[in-house]
């Protein structure tokens, strides 16, 4: 399950939390993080997600028909506001981690959501990269 966390905003932070055991909890997470993250692009200020959740656990990373539906259905409702706000979502990755499979992964993502996905090696890498993407929008303007 993962987290959102916008202490830091325009840095919007992806953190990985426990698995639930209680599937009914995990749909009200599920739940709360569309209504979290409708509110961040309520904001409508461009910004970067970063995340450092793990890709070595399929399971872990299949959702539900129900989640699938949740999420299609959110995507279709708010798919302007997330083309115009997310600049991207920054993976962060150890280099020893990174394949091929994880940057097919990313263009896939890309198609999906509507904005890029970027893998760095580290935390450090993360964040000036998100800075130099929020710099160049602001240039833009």
């Amino acid at each position: 399950m993962l987290r959102i966390d916008e202490s830091e905003f325009p840095l919007v932070w992806l953190i990985q939390v426990d698995q639930m055991e209680n599937r009914s909890s995990q749909s009200e997470a599920y739940d709360n993080s569309f209504i979290q993250l409708e509110k961040i692009l309520g904001k409508k200020i461009p910004f970067v997600i970063i995340s450092a959740t793990e890709f070595e656990d399929e399971e872990q990373h299949e959702h539900s028909k129900e989640e699938k539906m949740k999420l299609a259905l959110w995507l279709k409702k708010n798919k302007a506001n997330v083309k115009k706000y997310i600049i991207a979502q920054i993976q962060i990755v150890p280099e020893n981690k990174q394949s091929i499979i994880l940057k097919g992964f990313a263009k896939t993502f890309s198609k999906f959501w509507g904005y890029p996905m970027l893998i760095v090696s580290d935390k450090e890498n993360a964040i000036v990269k998100a800075n130099n993407l929020l710099n160049n929008i602001k240039q833009q303007d």
